[in-house]
Formats: C-alpha cells, sequence, structure tokens
C-alpha cells in the first residue's frame, strides 16, 4: 500500500492558504479607495508560516544542551532569514531579536533561543487576537451596554460604534472578526449600510449578523439576500447571540490552527505526533497493549545533501517514506519527526516485532537505486532504534532512548535496527540511588533515564540497604547525610556482603574535607564526588566505572 492511500486519515489540512498577493487589485488601484493597503494581509500569509519555524526551533530547545554542530548552524540561517523577512514584513523585533541569536556565542546562544522563540509566538498570538474582535454597530445606549454585558466571553474583544461613519472608521483601523448590526441607526438606514459593506473589498467577507426591531418576515428575506449571516429579532435571547458569535468565530479562526502535515512526504509531522501520542498510550495502556516507538535516521543524509542537492533530497525523503509505509501497517502512525528522522507508534507490537517491519523497510529502499541526471547511481540506508513505551515516560525521555539505539546503529556500521535485548541489559543499566534531598535526587534522576539508566531511588540508609539486597545493581550512589543509616555506614555493610564486592559504589555528598574523601575510599568506595557537581561529570564518571566492571 503506497504513503498517500495508508496515511489518507492523517492528512491535515496545513494551511496552504493561496497567497495574499495578486487578489486583483493594484497598489494604484488600492490607494485613494477605501480599501486598505495588503499590508494586513501579508502579515497574516507571513503569520503562518511562522509555526514551521517555531517548530523546528522548539526541537533544537528541547535537545539543549546535547545538540549537533549542523543543528545550530542551521538554528543560525533560521535566524538570517527571519531577520531579513522580519523587517520586510512589518515585524522589526522579530528581526532584532534574530540578529542577535544569529551572532550569539555558544554561551548566550540558548539564551537568545528562547528569545526568539518567545517573540515568534507572541507574533502568532496576536493574529489569534484579530480573529476575536465583534464591532457592534448600535445607537441605543440600553442595548449598548446588555451587548457590552452578556456578550463578553474569555478572548473576545468588543468595539462599539453608535453610526455607520464611526463604524467606517473602525473598519478602517481595526481588524474585525464579526459585525453585529442594528438595522435603526441615526445617520443611515441599516439595510443600505449592509448593502455598502458588502460591496467594499475589506469588509466583504466579514460575517454579519443583524439585529431589528420586529420589521417583519419581509425584511429578514431582504437582509439576508443582502448578505447578512444571521437576523435577529428583537427582544432577543442575548445567549442566544452569543452563542452563534461564538460559532462563527471558531468557523472563522480554524484557517489559523496548527499545521500537521509535512508538505514534502505528505506524512503528519512532528506536532501531530505529539498531538497522537498521548492518546496512543492511553489507549493502549487501558487495552493492556504494549506500545513500540521507534527513530529511523537516514545514514549519510548530509553527504547525500551536499554532494546531490536538494532535489536529490526530496527523492530520497520521499522514497525513504514509502519504504517505511509500505511495510507497517494501518493503526501505525509514521510521522516526519526532524530533518532526517521519521518517527514510528507501533501499537499492540512489541520492538521486536516492529524492528522486524523495519528491517523488512531497510531491504524495500537499499533494493532502489537513485539515479542523478547525469547518469550516476547511489544507494540509500537507515539506521533505527526501536523500544517500548511505559506509561511513565514522556515522549521526549522515550525518543532520548530510541535515539541512542539508533547511535549504536550507526556506530556498529549503519544500515540496521537495534533494540534492547532483555533482562542482562537491563541488569547492566540499573542504578540504585540513596539520596534525600529530593531536588538533587530529580536532577540525578532525570539525566540518568535520559541516557537509559533504569534508577530506583530511596531517601534513607536503611531502605537503600533492603532494596540492595532485593535486586541485582549494576552501581550503587549514596549521600553521606542520610536519616536512619548514613552513606558511611550503607557503605560499611555493602562491603561486608561479598555479594556487592564486585558492584560499583559512588559517594555523592557535600562532606568534601579531605578526612572525608579519604574515609570514603578506605571504606571501599570506587569513587568520590562532592557536591556540588556536575551532571555531565557524574554521568561521565559512571560510565568509567561500568566499562571497569
Amino acid at each position: 500500500m503506497g504513503t498517500k492511500t495508508r496515511l489518507k486519515a492523517w492528512q491535515y489540512n496545513n494551511g496552504n492558504a493561496p497567497s495574499p498577493i495578486g487578489r486583483g487589485y493594484s497598489r494604484q488601484q488600492r490607494q485613494g479607495t477605501n480599501m486598505p493597503d495588503m499590508d494586513e494581509e501579508l502579515k497574516a500569509h507571513y503569520r503562518q508560516g511562522l509555526r514551521a519555524r517555531i517548530e523546528a526551533l522548539e526541537a533544537v530547545r528541547a535537545a539543549l544542551p546535547e545538540v549537533a554542530p549542523e543543528a545550530i548552524e542551521q538554528v543560525k540561517r533560521t535566524a538570517h532569514s527571519l531577520r531579513g523577512s522580519g523587517a520586510t514584513y512589518g515585524f522589526p523585533q522579530i528581526s532584532r531579536v534574530a540578529e542577535v541569536l544569529e551572532s550569539a556565542n555558544d554561551k548566550d546562544f540558548p539564551e537568545a533561543l528562547g528569545r526568539l522563540i518567545e517573540v515568534l509566538w507572541e507574533t502568532v498570538s496576536e493574529e489569534q487576537k484579530t480573529r476575536n474582535t465583534v464591532l457592534i454597530v448600535e445607537d441605543d445606549p440600553d442595548i449598548t451596554h446588555l451587548f457590552q454585558v452578556r456578550l463578553s466571553a474569555p478572548g473576545r474583544r468588543i468595539l462599539f460604534a453608535e453610526t455607520s461613519k464611526e463604524a467606517q472608521r473602525i473598519l478602517q483601523q481595526e481588524s474585525i472578526s464579526l459585525i453585529l448590526l442594528d438595522l435603526v441607526l441615526p445617520d443611515i438606514d441599516g439595510r443600505r449600510f449592509l448593502e455598502i459593506l458588502r460591496e467594499q473589498p475589506h469588509t466583504a467577507e466579514i460575517p454579519i449578523f443583524v439585529v431589528s426591531g420586529g420589521l417583519g418576515k419581509q425584511t429578514r428575506e431582504e437582509c439576508l439576500a443582502l448578505g447578512a449571516e444571521a437576523y435577529f429579532e428583537k427582544p432577543f435571547d442575548p445567549a442566544v447571540i452569543s452563542k452563534a458569535i461564538s460559532i462563527r468565530l471558531l468557523e472563522t479562526a480554524r484557517p489559523a490552527q496548527e499545521p500537521y502535515q509535512d508538505p514534502m512526504t505528505g506524512l503528519p509531522n512532528r506536532a501531530a505526533l505529539k498531538n497522537s501520542f498521548t492518546d496512543m498510550l492511553e489507549k493502549t495502556t487501558r487495552a493492556q497493549q504494549s506500545l513500540s516507538l521507534a527513530i529511523i535516521d537516514i545514514d549519510h543524509f548530509e553527504s547525500i545533501k551536499n554532494a546531490y542537492g536538494h532535489t536529490a533530497v526530496e527523492t530520497v525523503l520521499k522514497e525513504t517514506a514509502a519504504a517505511i509505509a509500505q511495510s507497517v501497517r494501518t493503526e501505525d502512525f509514521l510521522a516526519r519527526w526532524g530533518e532526517q528522522e521519521f518517527c514510528l507508534l507501533s501499537p499492540n507490537l512489541s520492538k521486536e516485532e516492529t524492528a522486524q517491519r523495519l528491517d523488512n523497510a531497510l531491504k524495500i529502499l537499499r533494493s532502489k537505486r537513485f539515479r542523478l541526471k547525469e547518469g550516476r547511481t547511489f544507494q540509500v540506508g537507515f539506521s533505527a532504534g526501536v523500544t517500548d513505551v511505559t506509561d511513565d515516560i514522556s515522549l521526549e525521555d522515550i525518543v532520548t532512548e530510541a535515539g541512542r539505539y539508533v547511535y549504536q546503529a550507526k556506530t556498529s556500521g549503519r544500515n540496521r535496527v537495534m533494540f534492547s535485548k532483555g533482562p542482562e541489559e537491563t541488569i547492566d543499566k540499573k542504578i540504585l540511588l540513596a539520596e534525600d534531598d529530593d531536588l538533587i535526587a530529580s536532577i540525578i534522576v532525570h539525566r540518568l533515564k535520559r541516557e537509559g539508566f533504569e534508577v530506583i531511588h530511596t531517601s534513607d540508609g536503611v531502605s537503600a540497604l533492603e532494596a540492595a539486597r532485593e535486586s541485582p545493581y549494576s552501581m550503587i550512589i549514596a549521600d553521606v547525610k542520610m536519616p536512619a543509616m548514613d552513606g558511611f555506614e550503607l557503605l560499611t555493610e555493602l562491603r561486608k556482603d561479598s555479594s556487592f564486592s564486585s558492584v560499583p559504589i559512588v559517594m555523592l555528598t557535600a562532606m568534601g574535607s579531605e578526612k572525608d574523601i579519604r574515609r570514603g575510599f578506605d571504606l571501599g568506595a570506587d569513587d568520590y564526588i562532592p557536591k556540588p557537581f556536575s551532571p555531565i561529570e557524574l554521568l561521565a564518571r559512571i560510565r568509567r566505572l561500568l566499562k571497569r566492571r
């Protein structure tokens, strides 16, 4: 089954609206008329395009500080682009902040990146505000007050005009989402004003609800024929009008929704997978089914891009997506995760079964030869990592775990799929942490889990000793100052037991005097790390000790 057929259900509207440029009016024609310049439409078009930029920047920020130099360079290229386009489209703040990020050094890069993302989100959000502005054209102060009280809603902005002239002024200055129009106005008949609004290009598409003081069925039909979308007779129920406005504003906002489709491959994108992950995890957990996740990374992608260009890259991405889609099931969720990465969620499949399907996809892809215009050909493969998903781990952490197996596949020669092999690996990656400071413990647990370790945390020495005797561990990390039994006492008890003779024990403590360090080593500690400590240094020491086992 081909990619387009299998993924039909995931064909989201990605907001690819026609360009606002070129609606049949030249700049000269717009001048001297009531039609505003196209700047606001261009800004709206630009805001829509920012969403994909935000997603890519957010992905890099989430991976900090362990980001490849190529990703940093791509971010700076994006900043360079935004520096120019921001000023061009009338967003000077974007241009200024992008310039800072473009020239930022390694130390300032995270802060500058975060600031740019913040400004971009503010810019995108500003568009949504314009989609919730209601203009009420009504000269009766009692009715106006009633609308003010009863039609207000979170995120909704209400403006008032007593005359058609005042309404026209507001319409020239503001982006209006909906007009609520009374037919009895002091300066013009409401039906004539409705007709004028429908004739003007800048108001022709604005939804208009008419409120009438009992002028009869004929007036209702006349207003609808002139272009009103709804008609309400006085006396009216404000709750009914408010609900109708809310529904119509939601419909107006739909074109601005976040795009969920990768335009190059036709697959769902990262945002779509994030939105679906929680739901899929809940369903499989409720049904007591397994769920596996795989990261698929195209081998030698940068070399292909540099050697053969954009056209070849596009073909490689499409063919890789097609090969994977051909090998997986309809219920599986395949998305483009990064520039050269795909992510696969497979409900009710073990990691072994998912790996088998990806092995088949790899064979399909490797059987293809990509031909260049000059007659040269090349082959493409991928490295993939697969892991089981549990209900106590975030999407970011499970992707990190799968990424470890991608790395193993890359370093083992590429063109292969790798996954954890079973209990023996779990034992090699199982660490007991005895730490009574929850903040310190949370940092250590988070960091070690990201690296694929299983961490059991206890907050006192007695509990740690019991846990150590109940299950095998590859390493024990212990604080010194703990309730019930301190770290030195725990270390002494563990070294008395021959079953712990080969288990590395690391002391992690604020007691960093020479006397304390000497005591720790004398009692049998394999390493002694004073607080404050670097999580990166701790991880490096853990790996060194485990390699020596």
